[in-house]
């Protein structure tokens, strides 16, 4: 019996919610088909995009924040770290001659936290058995790299590259904004959810009875 529940346990813990990974390119085809399809003028929303953006961000890194705070699981300590250089790379730094440093940032925030979770393995797990929890913040990570596949112009139309969007040349900004919205969002959503108790717990002593 109690070998089945530990199976049980086991297989909710990799359970991942798949279909959450459709999110980034539904959401690229849609901006797709309303950009060509409606010919409303992209480059109005792709700044309002702009503005929406570094609002986004900073409510991950908040709620983030917090919950670090509160659970004291350095998991969410490290996404907390991460989510401070996506603020710092939405910021327009044009005027301050900081751009370059922001974009390299998100990267080395990455290769950091990528290997403090590995060092940590241990450490973090918990968190990660919620299966929801950690299907929503691969799918975040998923769409924010899928966002940067288009900003790198992997669909425009030329032999090497996926021709697959009609008039990419003109709306790619917005498509890269709106899939990198959908990001944030899905981002936000894994901040929220999950356990927020406090970590490392004592757990009561299982009773016995003679």
């Amino acid at each position: 019996m109690k070998k089945q529940r530990e199976n049980g346990a086991e297989s909710k813990i990799r359970r991942i919610d798949l279909w959450l990974l459709f999110i980034a390119p539904a959401v690229l085809a849609a901006a797709t088909v309303a950009a060509n399809l409606l010919r409303f003028d992209s480059g109005v929303y792709t700044a309002w995009l702009e503005v929406v953006a570094p609002y986004l961000a900073a409510t991950g890194m908040a709620i983030y924040a917090v919950r670090a705070i509160v659970t004291r699981n350095p998991l969410f300590l490290m996404l907390t770290v991460l989510a401070t250089a996506m603020l710092l790379r939405e910021i327009d730094w044009t005027h301050m001659g900081m751009i370059f440093w922001t974009h390299l940032g998100i990267y080395t925030a990455f290769v950091v936290v990528a290997a403090w979770m590995v060092l940590w393995r241990k450490k973090i797990t918990e968190p990660l058995k919620n299966y929801r929890y950690t299907s929503l913040l691969i799918a975040a990570v998923w769409t924010f790299f899928f966002s940067q596949l288009v900003a790198r112009r992997v669909f425009k139309a030329e032999a090497w590259r996926l021709a697959i969007i009609p008039n990419e040349d003109e709306i790619h900004l917005f498509l890269e904004e709106a899939v990198e919205t959908a990001g944030h969002i899905l981002w936000i959503a894994g901040a929220v959810v999950g356990s927020w108790r406090r970590g490392n717990r004592r757990e009561k002593p299982v009773e016995t009875t003679e």
